[in-house]
Protein backbone atom coordinates (compact mmCIF):
# COMPACT_ATOMS: atom_id res chain seq x y z
CA UNK A 1 0.00 0.00 0.00
CA UNK A 2 1.29 3.39 -1.46
CA UNK A 3 2.49 6.32 1.47
CA UNK A 4 2.61 9.74 0.78
CA UNK A 5 4.61 12.86 2.72
CA UNK A 6 3.50 16.48 2.42
CA UNK A 7 5.56 19.94 3.47
CA UNK A 8 3.24 22.00 5.40
CA UNK A 9 3.73 25.67 4.74
CA UNK A 10 6.67 25.79 7.66
CA UNK A 11 8.18 22.88 5.68
CA UNK A 12 7.44 20.14 8.16
CA UNK A 13 7.51 17.04 6.51
CA UNK A 14 3.74 15.64 7.42
CA UNK A 15 3.05 11.38 6.76
CA UNK A 16 3.12 9.00 6.19
CA UNK A 17 -0.65 9.02 4.79
CA UNK A 18 -2.42 6.75 2.32
CA UNK A 19 -3.30 7.72 -1.19
CA UNK A 20 -6.79 8.18 -0.43
CA UNK A 21 -5.50 10.48 2.23
CA UNK A 22 -3.72 12.71 0.12
CA UNK A 23 -6.35 12.87 -1.95
CA UNK A 24 -9.07 14.04 0.64
CA UNK A 25 -6.74 16.55 1.43
CA UNK A 26 -6.28 18.23 -1.43
CA UNK A 27 -10.22 18.10 -1.51
CA UNK A 28 -10.44 19.92 1.67
CA UNK A 29 -8.00 22.23 0.67
CA UNK A 30 -5.22 21.28 3.17
CA UNK A 31 -2.68 20.48 -0.25
CA UNK A 32 -2.74 23.25 -3.06
CA UNK A 33 -1.23 22.40 -6.44
CA UNK A 34 2.26 23.48 -5.32
CA UNK A 35 2.38 21.97 -2.38
CA UNK A 36 5.38 19.45 -2.40
CA UNK A 37 4.44 15.83 -1.82
CA UNK A 38 6.74 13.13 -1.35
CA UNK A 39 6.36 9.47 -2.09
CA UNK A 40 7.29 6.61 -0.53
CA UNK A 41 10.83 6.34 -2.36
CA UNK A 42 11.91 9.54 -1.71
CA UNK A 43 10.74 11.35 -4.85
CA UNK A 44 9.38 14.72 -4.35
CA UNK A 45 7.04 16.99 -6.94
CA UNK A 46 4.31 19.52 -6.66
CA UNK A 47 1.06 17.72 -5.70
CA UNK A 48 -0.51 19.41 -9.48
CA UNK A 49 1.91 16.64 -10.82
CA UNK A 50 0.62 13.43 -9.05
CA UNK A 51 -1.75 11.93 -11.06
CA UNK A 52 -5.08 11.36 -8.93
CA UNK A 53 -5.08 14.73 -7.30
CA UNK A 54 -8.13 16.94 -8.24
CA UNK A 55 -5.88 19.67 -9.25
CA UNK A 56 -3.35 17.36 -11.32
CA UNK A 57 -1.57 19.04 -15.11
CA UNK A 58 0.51 17.15 -16.65
CA UNK A 59 3.98 18.40 -17.50
CA UNK A 60 4.25 19.14 -21.12
CA UNK A 61 6.58 17.02 -22.71
CA UNK A 62 10.06 18.66 -24.91
CA UNK A 63 9.09 18.89 -28.57
CA UNK A 64 11.83 17.49 -30.78
CA UNK A 65 13.54 20.35 -33.28
CA UNK A 66 11.72 20.78 -36.63
CA UNK A 67 13.33 20.90 -39.84
CA UNK A 68 11.22 24.56 -40.59
CA UNK A 69 9.18 26.37 -38.64
CA UNK A 70 5.64 25.17 -37.31
CA UNK A 71 2.67 26.44 -39.98
CA UNK A 72 -0.85 26.78 -39.53
CA UNK A 73 -2.27 23.68 -39.59
CA UNK A 74 -5.39 24.91 -41.49
CA UNK A 75 -3.39 25.60 -45.48
CA UNK A 76 -3.78 28.72 -46.78
CA UNK A 77 -5.07 29.39 -50.14
CA UNK A 78 -1.60 31.22 -51.68
CA UNK A 79 1.18 31.12 -49.81
CA UNK A 80 2.82 34.67 -51.08
CA UNK A 81 7.10 33.38 -51.56
CA UNK A 82 8.91 36.78 -51.61
CA UNK A 83 11.10 36.53 -55.15
CA UNK A 84 14.25 38.45 -55.02
CA UNK A 85 15.03 38.38 -57.82
CA UNK A 86 11.61 39.62 -58.87
CA UNK A 87 10.99 36.62 -60.53
CA UNK A 88 8.00 34.22 -60.29
CA UNK A 89 8.33 31.31 -57.85
CA UNK A 90 8.44 28.13 -60.19
CA UNK A 91 5.68 25.97 -59.32
CA UNK A 92 7.31 22.61 -58.18
CA UNK A 93 9.15 24.51 -55.22
CA UNK A 94 4.99 26.00 -54.27
CA UNK A 95 4.14 22.80 -54.37
CA UNK A 96 7.23 20.68 -52.65
CA UNK A 97 6.83 23.82 -50.03
CA UNK A 98 2.96 22.55 -49.38
CA UNK A 99 4.00 19.12 -48.69
CA UNK A 100 6.52 19.37 -46.55
CA UNK A 101 4.39 21.45 -44.56
CA UNK A 102 1.64 19.27 -44.94
CA UNK A 103 4.32 16.44 -43.47
CA UNK A 104 5.26 18.81 -40.49
CA UNK A 105 1.81 19.50 -39.07
CA UNK A 106 0.37 15.54 -39.61
CA UNK A 107 3.47 15.06 -37.19
CA UNK A 108 2.59 17.33 -34.69
CA UNK A 109 -0.83 16.87 -34.72
CA UNK A 110 0.10 13.07 -34.44
CA UNK A 111 3.02 13.73 -31.47
CA UNK A 112 0.29 15.93 -29.65
CA UNK A 113 -2.09 12.98 -30.01
CA UNK A 114 0.19 10.48 -28.60
CA UNK A 115 1.05 12.57 -25.59
CA UNK A 116 -2.08 12.98 -24.74
CA UNK A 117 -3.16 8.99 -25.05
CA UNK A 118 0.14 8.43 -22.89
CA UNK A 119 -0.69 11.44 -20.84
CA UNK A 120 -4.72 9.69 -20.56
CA UNK A 121 -3.46 6.11 -20.32
CA UNK A 122 -0.91 6.81 -17.67
CA UNK A 123 -4.16 8.94 -15.52
CA UNK A 124 -6.08 6.15 -16.03
CA UNK A 125 -2.96 3.90 -14.85
CA UNK A 126 -2.47 5.36 -11.46
CA UNK A 127 -6.36 5.78 -10.69
CA UNK A 128 -6.30 2.02 -11.63
CA UNK A 129 -3.34 1.43 -8.91
CA UNK A 130 -5.57 4.09 -6.73
CA UNK A 131 -8.65 1.72 -6.90
CA UNK A 132 -6.64 -1.37 -6.73
CA UNK A 133 -5.44 -0.36 -3.67
CA UNK A 134 -8.04 1.09 -1.70
CA UNK A 135 -9.82 -2.02 -2.93
CA UNK A 136 -7.03 -4.71 -1.72
CA UNK A 137 -7.36 -2.79 1.45
CA UNK A 138 -10.57 -2.87 1.59
CA UNK A 139 -11.27 -6.06 1.31
CA UNK A 140 -7.76 -7.06 4.16
CA UNK A 141 -10.42 -4.75 6.33
CA UNK A 142 -12.75 -6.69 5.44
CA UNK A 143 -11.20 -10.16 5.92
CA UNK A 144 -9.87 -9.20 8.95
CA UNK A 145 -13.01 -8.00 10.05
CA UNK A 146 -14.69 -10.97 9.07
CA UNK A 147 -11.47 -13.06 10.84
CA UNK A 148 -12.12 -11.44 14.09
CA UNK A 149 -15.67 -11.93 13.61
CA UNK A 150 -15.34 -15.69 12.78
CA UNK A 151 -13.37 -15.81 15.87
CA UNK A 152 -15.13 -13.96 18.02
CA UNK A 153 -18.18 -16.49 17.40
CA UNK A 154 -15.89 -19.54 17.28
CA UNK A 155 -14.75 -18.78 20.67
CA UNK A 156 -18.95 -18.12 21.72
CA UNK A 157 -19.63 -21.46 20.40
CA UNK A 158 -17.29 -22.71 21.94
CA UNK A 159 -17.71 -21.38 24.99
CA UNK A 160 -21.29 -22.20 24.81
CA UNK A 161 -20.71 -25.96 24.09
CA UNK A 162 -18.17 -26.15 27.19
CA UNK A 163 -21.03 -25.04 28.86
CA UNK A 164 -23.44 -27.12 27.42
CA UNK A 165 -20.61 -30.44 27.80
CA UNK A 166 -20.03 -29.00 31.76
CA UNK A 167 -24.11 -28.78 32.60
CA UNK A 168 -24.11 -31.86 30.47
CA UNK A 169 -22.15 -33.54 33.07
CA UNK A 170 -23.31 -31.73 36.16
CA UNK A 171 -26.92 -33.59 35.22
CA UNK A 172 -25.19 -37.09 34.71
CA UNK A 173 -23.69 -36.74 37.54
CA UNK A 174 -26.88 -35.67 39.34
CA UNK A 175 -29.07 -38.40 37.60
CA UNK A 176 -26.43 -41.11 38.76
CA UNK A 177 -26.33 -39.94 42.14
CA UNK A 178 -30.44 -39.86 42.40
CA UNK A 179 -30.47 -43.45 40.61
CA UNK A 180 -28.26 -44.64 43.36
CA UNK A 181 -30.31 -42.96 46.04
CA UNK A 182 -33.39 -44.31 44.66
CA UNK A 183 -32.19 -47.87 44.19
CA UNK A 184 -30.47 -47.49 47.71
CA UNK A 185 -33.57 -46.27 48.97
CA UNK A 186 -35.77 -49.29 47.29
CA UNK A 187 -33.68 -51.62 48.97
CA UNK A 188 -33.97 -50.46 51.97
CA UNK A 189 -38.09 -50.08 51.48
CA UNK A 190 -37.65 -53.74 50.00
CA UNK A 191 -35.45 -55.36 53.41
CA UNK A 192 -38.12 -53.15 55.27
CA UNK A 193 -41.24 -54.39 53.75
CA UNK A 194 -39.77 -57.80 54.30
CA UNK A 195 -39.38 -57.44 57.43
CA UNK A 196 -42.83 -56.34 58.64
CA UNK A 197 -44.12 -59.05 55.99
CA UNK A 198 -42.35 -61.64 58.33
CA UNK A 199 -43.63 -59.57 61.72
CA UNK A 200 -46.87 -60.02 60.27
CA UNK A 201 -47.16 -63.21 59.16
CA UNK A 202 -45.77 -64.08 62.94
CA UNK A 203 -48.27 -62.39 64.97
CA UNK A 204 -50.95 -64.13 62.11
CA UNK A 205 -49.21 -67.28 62.55
CA UNK A 206 -49.27 -67.51 66.63
CA UNK A 207 -53.43 -69.22 66.73
CA UNK A 208 -52.19 -71.95 64.82
CA UNK A 209 -49.23 -73.47 67.42
CA UNK A 210 -51.33 -72.05 70.82
CA UNK A 211 -51.10 -73.90 73.87
CA UNK A 212 -50.60 -77.47 72.65
CA UNK A 213 -46.87 -77.33 74.20
CA UNK A 214 -45.52 -78.92 71.19
CA UNK A 215 -42.45 -77.48 68.79
CA UNK A 216 -44.07 -76.53 65.26
CA UNK A 217 -41.39 -75.64 62.28
CA UNK A 218 -42.59 -72.10 60.27
CA UNK A 219 -40.52 -70.48 57.43
CA UNK A 220 -41.38 -66.91 57.80
CA UNK A 221 -38.82 -65.81 54.54
CA UNK A 222 -37.94 -68.11 51.95
CA UNK A 223 -39.28 -70.80 49.76
CA UNK A 224 -40.75 -73.91 51.59
CA UNK A 225 -38.99 -75.87 49.03
CA UNK A 226 -35.72 -74.90 50.95
CA UNK A 227 -36.49 -75.31 54.57
CA UNK A 228 -37.03 -78.67 55.99
CA UNK A 229 -38.21 -79.37 59.53
CA UNK A 230 -37.06 -83.26 61.35
CA UNK A 231 -35.41 -84.91 64.13
CA UNK A 232 -32.41 -86.11 64.11
CA UNK A 233 -30.87 -88.92 65.91
CA UNK A 234 -27.41 -89.07 64.66
CA UNK A 235 -26.40 -85.72 65.02
CA UNK A 236 -27.26 -84.66 69.10
CA UNK A 237 -25.70 -83.76 72.22
CA UNK A 238 -27.27 -85.34 74.20
CA UNK A 239 -31.11 -87.15 74.67
CA UNK A 240 -33.18 -89.03 71.85
CA UNK A 241 -32.93 -86.22 68.95
CA UNK A 242 -32.09 -83.06 67.59
CA UNK A 243 -34.44 -80.82 66.01
CA UNK A 244 -32.62 -79.85 62.98
CA UNK A 245 -33.54 -77.29 60.30
CA UNK A 246 -31.83 -77.16 56.65
CA UNK A 247 -32.02 -74.35 54.54
CA UNK A 248 -30.40 -75.65 50.92
CA UNK A 249 -31.22 -71.38 49.61
CA UNK A 250 -31.82 -68.38 52.14
CA UNK A 251 -34.49 -68.68 54.13
CA UNK A 252 -35.54 -67.68 57.91
CA UNK A 253 -37.57 -70.29 59.75
CA UNK A 254 -37.86 -71.57 63.01
CA UNK A 255 -39.61 -74.51 65.48
CA UNK A 256 -41.86 -72.17 67.38
CA UNK A 257 -43.44 -72.96 70.91
CA UNK A 258 -46.35 -70.90 72.94
CA UNK A 259 -45.76 -71.31 76.93
CA UNK A 260 -47.53 -70.09 80.13
CA UNK A 261 -45.36 -67.97 82.13
CA UNK A 262 -45.93 -65.97 85.20
CA UNK A 263 -46.25 -61.74 84.97
CA UNK A 264 -43.17 -60.30 86.06
CA UNK A 265 -40.99 -62.89 85.95
CA UNK A 266 -37.59 -63.95 84.74
CA UNK A 267 -37.59 -67.57 82.56
CA UNK A 268 -34.43 -68.45 80.70
CA UNK A 269 -34.18 -71.24 77.73
CA UNK A 270 -30.97 -72.87 76.59
CA UNK A 271 -30.12 -75.61 74.24
CA UNK A 272 -27.04 -76.84 72.67
CA UNK A 273 -26.48 -76.27 69.21
CA UNK A 274 -24.32 -76.74 66.07
CA UNK A 275 -24.38 -75.24 62.49
CA UNK A 276 -22.71 -75.95 59.04
CA UNK A 277 -22.35 -74.30 55.59
CA UNK A 278 -23.56 -71.17 57.36
CA UNK A 279 -23.74 -68.41 54.54
CA UNK A 280 -25.63 -65.05 54.80
CA UNK A 281 -28.26 -63.92 52.29
CA UNK A 282 -25.71 -61.11 50.13
CA UNK A 283 -28.43 -58.93 50.67
CA UNK A 284 -28.52 -59.11 54.08
CA UNK A 285 -24.97 -57.87 54.58
CA UNK A 286 -25.83 -55.49 57.50
CA UNK A 287 -27.72 -58.78 59.47
CA UNK A 288 -27.10 -61.42 60.97
CA UNK A 289 -28.32 -65.17 60.65
CA UNK A 290 -27.78 -68.15 62.41
CA UNK A 291 -28.66 -70.44 65.09
CA UNK A 292 -30.34 -68.48 68.20
CA UNK A 293 -33.07 -68.35 70.52
CA UNK A 294 -35.69 -65.57 70.62
CA UNK A 295 -39.00 -64.39 70.68
CA UNK A 296 -41.23 -64.78 68.14
CA UNK A 297 -41.91 -61.06 66.43
CA UNK A 298 -39.99 -59.34 68.88
CA UNK A 299 -35.91 -58.07 68.53
CA UNK A 300 -35.31 -60.26 72.05
CA UNK A 301 -32.88 -63.01 71.25
CA UNK A 302 -29.65 -64.85 72.44
CA UNK A 303 -26.44 -64.92 71.00
CA UNK A 304 -26.46 -65.97 67.29
CA UNK A 305 -24.20 -69.14 66.97
CA UNK A 306 -22.21 -70.40 63.15
CA UNK A 307 -19.71 -73.00 64.84
CA UNK A 308 -19.42 -76.14 63.89
CA UNK A 309 -19.23 -77.18 67.41
CA UNK A 310 -21.41 -78.14 70.24
CA UNK A 311 -21.67 -74.71 72.30
CA UNK A 312 -24.71 -73.81 75.06
CA UNK A 313 -26.68 -70.82 74.01
CA UNK A 314 -29.47 -68.92 75.84
CA UNK A 315 -31.82 -66.54 76.30
CA UNK A 316 -33.19 -64.95 79.32
CA UNK A 317 -36.38 -62.72 79.54
CA UNK A 318 -38.39 -61.06 82.25
CA UNK A 319 -42.81 -62.06 80.98
CA UNK A 320 -43.35 -58.08 81.95
CA UNK A 321 -47.22 -58.35 81.87
CA UNK A 322 -47.66 -61.40 79.59
CA UNK A 323 -49.33 -64.28 80.50
CA UNK A 324 -47.61 -66.01 77.27
CA UNK A 325 -44.67 -66.19 75.13
CA UNK A 326 -43.81 -67.68 71.91
CA UNK A 327 -40.50 -68.79 72.11
CA UNK A 328 -38.49 -69.70 68.44
CA UNK A 329 -35.62 -71.94 68.18
CA UNK A 330 -34.58 -70.39 64.97
CA UNK A 331 -32.15 -70.58 61.42
CA UNK A 332 -31.76 -66.42 60.67
CA UNK A 333 -33.31 -63.38 62.02
CA UNK A 334 -34.89 -60.24 60.55
CA UNK A 335 -32.87 -59.24 57.70
CA UNK A 336 -30.47 -62.60 58.24
CA UNK A 337 -31.93 -64.86 55.88
CA UNK A 338 -29.42 -67.14 55.36
CA UNK A 339 -28.28 -71.31 54.22
CA UNK A 340 -26.79 -73.97 56.45
CA UNK A 341 -28.03 -76.41 58.71
CA UNK A 342 -28.65 -76.32 62.62
CA UNK A 343 -29.46 -78.47 65.54
CA UNK A 344 -31.28 -78.21 68.92
CA UNK A 345 -29.73 -80.70 71.15
CA UNK A 346 -31.08 -80.19 75.29
CA UNK A 347 -33.45 -77.81 75.22
CA UNK A 348 -34.55 -76.24 78.24
CA UNK A 349 -36.98 -73.37 79.15
CA UNK A 350 -36.61 -72.47 83.28
CA UNK A 351 -38.10 -70.09 85.77
CA UNK A 352 -36.20 -67.95 88.31
CA UNK A 353 -36.66 -67.65 91.94
CA UNK A 354 -38.49 -64.02 92.16
CA UNK A 355 -37.08 -63.50 95.74
CA UNK A 356 -36.40 -59.64 95.03
CA UNK A 357 -33.75 -57.83 96.62
CA UNK A 358 -32.52 -54.39 96.64
CA UNK A 359 -28.96 -55.12 96.52
CA UNK A 360 -26.83 -55.49 93.36
CA UNK A 361 -23.86 -57.20 92.64
CA UNK A 362 -21.71 -54.86 90.05
CA UNK A 363 -18.84 -56.54 87.38
CA UNK A 364 -16.51 -54.06 86.93
CA UNK A 365 -13.54 -55.08 84.26
CA UNK A 366 -10.45 -53.36 83.77
CA UNK A 367 -8.44 -53.43 80.65
CA UNK A 368 -5.35 -52.51 80.94
CA UNK A 369 -4.31 -52.62 77.04
CA UNK A 370 -5.70 -52.04 73.93
CA UNK A 371 -4.11 -53.04 70.53
CA UNK A 372 -6.52 -52.30 67.38
CA UNK A 373 -5.85 -51.51 63.84
CA UNK A 374 -9.11 -49.35 62.89
CA UNK A 375 -10.38 -47.46 59.70
CA UNK A 376 -9.69 -43.77 61.56
CA UNK A 377 -9.94 -40.34 59.89
CA UNK A 378 -9.14 -41.46 56.29
CA UNK A 379 -6.56 -43.56 57.18
CA UNK A 380 -7.48 -47.56 56.38
CA UNK A 381 -4.35 -49.16 58.70
CA UNK A 382 -4.62 -47.10 61.87
CA UNK A 383 -3.21 -48.23 64.98
CA UNK A 384 -3.69 -47.75 68.31
CA UNK A 385 -2.23 -49.33 71.15
CA UNK A 386 -1.86 -47.94 75.11
CA UNK A 387 -1.78 -49.21 78.43
CA UNK A 388 -2.55 -48.19 81.84
CA UNK A 389 0.23 -48.27 84.65
CA UNK A 390 -0.16 -49.80 88.14
CA UNK A 391 -0.77 -46.17 88.98
CA UNK A 392 -3.27 -45.36 86.75
CA UNK A 393 -5.21 -48.87 87.58
CA UNK A 394 -4.68 -48.23 91.70
CA UNK A 395 -6.63 -44.85 91.02
CA UNK A 396 -9.72 -46.26 88.93
CA UNK A 397 -9.77 -48.62 91.41
CA UNK A 398 -10.14 -46.43 94.18
CA UNK A 399 -12.69 -44.56 92.50
CA UNK A 400 -14.63 -47.54 91.52
CA UNK A 401 -14.57 -48.32 95.39
CA UNK A 402 -16.62 -45.40 96.06
CA UNK A 403 -19.61 -46.08 93.44
CA UNK A 404 -21.69 -48.06 96.41
CA UNK A 405 -21.17 -45.62 99.14
CA UNK A 406 -22.38 -42.89 96.47
CA UNK A 407 -25.44 -44.98 94.95
CA UNK A 408 -26.66 -45.79 98.82
CA UNK A 409 -26.50 -41.50 99.53
CA UNK A 410 -28.10 -40.47 96.42
CA UNK A 411 -30.73 -42.75 96.47
CA UNK A 412 -31.42 -42.46 100.22
CA UNK A 413 -30.89 -46.28 100.23
CA UNK A 414 -33.38 -47.40 97.70
CA UNK A 415 -30.47 -49.06 95.97
CA UNK A 416 -27.77 -50.85 97.80
CA UNK A 417 -24.49 -52.66 96.14
CA UNK A 418 -23.45 -55.50 98.30
CA UNK A 419 -20.72 -56.96 96.02
CA UNK A 420 -18.46 -54.96 93.71
CA UNK A 421 -16.11 -57.39 91.95
CA UNK A 422 -13.38 -55.23 90.22
CA UNK A 423 -11.00 -57.64 87.84
CA UNK A 424 -7.77 -56.25 86.29
CA UNK A 425 -7.17 -58.16 82.69
CA UNK A 426 -4.53 -57.98 80.96
CA UNK A 427 -5.31 -59.51 77.51
CA UNK A 428 -5.50 -56.61 75.25
CA UNK A 429 -8.76 -55.55 73.87
CA UNK A 430 -7.52 -56.78 70.18
CA UNK A 431 -10.81 -55.71 67.56
CA UNK A 432 -13.42 -52.38 68.20
CA UNK A 433 -16.81 -53.22 65.80
CA UNK A 434 -18.83 -50.50 67.83
CA UNK A 435 -18.98 -47.28 65.84
CA UNK A 436 -19.39 -43.94 67.43
CA UNK A 437 -19.43 -40.62 65.78
CA UNK A 438 -16.28 -41.23 63.96
CA UNK A 439 -14.76 -42.82 66.59
CA UNK A 440 -15.45 -46.10 67.88
CA UNK A 441 -16.91 -47.99 71.01
CA UNK A 442 -16.62 -51.47 72.88
CA UNK A 443 -19.46 -53.83 71.93
CA UNK A 444 -19.67 -56.34 74.23
CA UNK A 445 -18.92 -59.14 71.37
CA UNK A 446 -15.88 -57.65 70.94
CA UNK A 447 -14.68 -58.80 74.47
CA UNK A 448 -17.88 -61.42 74.72
CA UNK A 449 -15.01 -64.20 75.80
CA UNK A 450 -13.93 -61.97 79.35
CA UNK A 451 -17.82 -61.24 79.77
CA UNK A 452 -18.74 -64.79 78.99
CA UNK A 453 -16.40 -65.92 81.33
CA UNK A 454 -16.96 -64.04 84.65
CA UNK A 455 -21.29 -64.41 84.06
CA UNK A 456 -20.75 -67.74 84.24
CA UNK A 457 -19.34 -67.90 87.39
CA UNK A 458 -21.74 -70.14 89.54
CA UNK A 459 -21.15 -67.51 93.10
CA UNK A 460 -23.75 -64.82 92.51
CA UNK A 461 -25.84 -63.65 89.58
CA UNK A 462 -24.38 -59.59 88.20
CA UNK A 463 -26.68 -56.77 87.80
CA UNK A 464 -24.44 -54.56 86.53
CA UNK A 465 -21.17 -54.22 84.23
CA UNK A 466 -18.66 -50.94 84.06
CA UNK A 467 -16.20 -51.88 81.55
CA UNK A 468 -12.88 -49.75 81.90
CA UNK A 469 -10.65 -49.32 78.61
CA UNK A 470 -8.23 -46.86 77.71
CA UNK A 471 -9.41 -45.81 74.06
CA UNK A 472 -7.60 -42.77 73.50
CA UNK A 473 -8.25 -40.64 70.73
CA UNK A 474 -10.87 -43.53 69.43
CA UNK A 475 -13.95 -42.14 71.80
CA UNK A 476 -14.86 -39.36 69.85
CA UNK A 477 -17.29 -37.37 71.37
CA UNK A 478 -18.11 -39.57 74.43
CA UNK A 479 -16.09 -40.43 77.56
CA UNK A 480 -18.55 -42.89 78.93
CA UNK A 481 -21.98 -44.53 77.64
CA UNK A 482 -24.62 -46.74 78.99
CA UNK A 483 -27.85 -47.61 78.74
CA UNK A 484 -27.75 -51.18 76.86
CA UNK A 485 -27.65 -54.73 78.15
CA UNK A 486 -25.34 -58.12 77.57
CA UNK A 487 -27.10 -61.31 78.72
CA UNK A 488 -30.04 -59.27 80.68
CA UNK A 489 -27.57 -57.36 82.78
CA UNK A 490 -26.99 -53.64 82.35
CA UNK A 491 -23.94 -52.87 80.37
CA UNK A 492 -21.89 -49.59 80.66
CA UNK A 493 -18.19 -48.52 79.55
CA UNK A 494 -16.37 -45.71 80.19
CA UNK A 495 -12.31 -44.62 78.38
CA UNK A 496 -9.92 -43.61 80.85
CA UNK A 497 -6.58 -43.06 79.52
CA UNK A 498 -2.86 -42.89 81.11
CA UNK A 499 -2.39 -40.34 83.67
CA UNK A 500 -5.59 -40.46 84.18
CA UNK A 501 -6.63 -38.06 87.88
CA UNK A 502 -10.42 -37.27 89.06
CA UNK A 503 -11.05 -33.66 88.79
CA UNK A 504 -13.50 -33.11 91.46
CA UNK A 505 -14.43 -34.48 95.55
CA UNK A 506 -17.54 -36.44 93.28
CA UNK A 507 -14.85 -38.70 91.62
CA UNK A 508 -17.33 -41.37 90.84
CA UNK A 509 -19.75 -39.60 88.62
CA UNK A 510 -18.87 -40.74 85.37
CA UNK A 511 -19.50 -44.64 86.40
CA UNK A 512 -22.99 -43.24 88.87
CA UNK A 513 -23.98 -41.53 85.48
CA UNK A 514 -23.59 -44.29 83.16
CA UNK A 515 -24.75 -46.51 85.29
CA UNK A 516 -28.23 -44.64 85.85
CA UNK A 517 -28.69 -44.86 81.95
CA UNK A 518 -29.52 -48.11 82.51
CA UNK A 519 -31.19 -48.09 85.58
CA UNK A 520 -33.20 -45.53 83.45
CA UNK A 521 -33.81 -48.05 80.42
CA UNK A 522 -35.44 -50.85 82.79
CA UNK A 523 -37.38 -47.68 84.38
CA UNK A 524 -38.81 -46.89 81.23
CA UNK A 525 -40.25 -50.69 80.71
CA UNK A 526 -42.22 -49.54 84.01
CA UNK A 527 -43.75 -46.43 82.93
CA UNK A 528 -42.89 -42.69 81.66
CA UNK A 529 -39.88 -41.19 83.15
CA UNK A 530 -37.91 -37.91 82.82
CA UNK A 531 -34.60 -38.34 80.52
CA UNK A 532 -31.57 -38.79 82.51
CA UNK A 533 -30.31 -35.71 80.35
CA UNK A 534 -33.30 -33.25 81.14
CA UNK A 535 -30.56 -32.00 83.93
CA UNK A 536 -29.28 -27.96 82.34
CA UNK A 537 -32.03 -28.00 79.60
CA UNK A 538 -34.41 -25.52 81.64
CA UNK A 539 -36.99 -28.24 82.14
CA UNK A 540 -36.85 -28.40 85.85
CA UNK A 541 -34.78 -25.17 86.54
CA UNK A 542 -32.25 -24.45 89.64
CA UNK A 543 -31.54 -26.47 91.72
CA UNK A 544 -30.92 -28.61 88.88
CA UNK A 545 -29.74 -26.62 85.88
CA UNK A 546 -26.68 -25.01 87.13
CA UNK A 547 -24.43 -28.26 87.23
CA UNK A 548 -23.10 -27.61 90.98
CA UNK A 549 -20.82 -30.70 92.05
CA UNK A 550 -21.26 -32.86 88.91
CA UNK A 551 -25.30 -32.85 89.39
CA UNK A 552 -25.34 -34.29 92.27
CA UNK A 553 -28.31 -32.55 93.17
CA UNK A 554 -30.20 -33.62 89.91
CA UNK A 555 -29.41 -37.11 91.14
CA UNK A 556 -30.61 -37.02 94.27
CA UNK A 557 -33.82 -35.54 92.68
CA UNK A 558 -34.22 -38.35 90.09
CA UNK A 559 -33.20 -41.19 92.07
CA UNK A 560 -35.65 -40.45 94.68
CA UNK A 561 -38.52 -39.23 92.46
CA UNK A 562 -38.62 -35.88 94.37
CA UNK A 563 -39.11 -34.14 90.96
CA UNK A 564 -42.06 -31.75 90.61
CA UNK A 565 -43.27 -33.74 88.03
CA UNK A 566 -42.95 -36.98 89.86
CA UNK A 567 -41.07 -38.18 86.66
CA UNK A 568 -38.40 -39.49 88.47
CA UNK A 569 -37.23 -43.36 88.53
CA UNK A 570 -39.93 -45.62 90.19
CA UNK A 571 -38.60 -47.29 93.64
CA UNK A 572 -39.65 -50.52 91.55
CA UNK A 573 -36.75 -50.33 89.32
CA UNK A 574 -34.23 -50.95 92.35
CA UNK A 575 -35.20 -54.09 92.84
CA UNK A 576 -33.31 -56.84 91.33
CA UNK A 577 -33.62 -61.13 91.31
CA UNK A 578 -30.11 -62.26 91.35
CA UNK A 579 -30.46 -65.61 92.57
CA UNK A 580 -29.15 -68.14 91.14
CA UNK A 581 -31.51 -70.69 91.97
CA UNK A 582 -34.16 -72.30 88.37
CA UNK A 583 -36.72 -74.55 88.47
CA UNK A 584 -37.08 -76.51 85.41
CA UNK A 585 -40.00 -76.34 83.64
CA UNK A 586 -39.44 -78.19 80.35
CA UNK A 587 -37.41 -79.92 78.52
CA UNK A 588 -40.03 -81.33 75.82
CA UNK A 589 -38.64 -81.24 72.48
CA UNK A 590 -41.83 -83.25 71.12
CA UNK A 591 -42.79 -81.46 67.37
CA UNK A 592 -46.16 -81.17 65.36
CA UNK A 593 -43.97 -82.08 62.11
Amino acid sequence: MAKWYYYNESAEKIGPIRGRELKQCALNGTITPNTRVEDQNGHTALAKRVTGLPFYVAAQPKMPPLAAPPVCQTPPQSIPVPNTNGNKTPHWIVLIGTIVLLVVVGIGVMVNASFSAAKKTEQVRQETEVQTAEKIESEQQTAATQAITEKIERERQEAEAKVITEKEEQERREAKAQAAKKTEQQRQDARQRTIEKQRKEEENSRTSIHNDNLWKGTTTWGNNRNVSFSKDTNTKFGGDYALKIQHSDYADSAFRKTIHVEKNTIYRVSAMVRYEGYELFPENAEGTGGANISIWGEWTLSERYTGNEWKRIELEFNSGNKTEIDLALRNGFFGGACKGTVWFSDIRIEKKDMTPSTSWNFLCLIFTDIDVVVEFKGNKNYRHTAHLSRADIAEITKTLNRVPHSFKNISNNLMRISNMDIITIQKPIAKLTGRYGEGYKINAKDIQESLDYYLDRPAYKYDQIIVVAPLGKLATGWTGLGGVFYRNVGYCQVSLNPGWKPRHWFADAIFVHETLHCIESRARRIREIASLHDAGTGKYGLPYDDGKDEWIEWYRAYMRNTLPDKKGLPPEVYTVYNSLQYTVISTDMRTRN
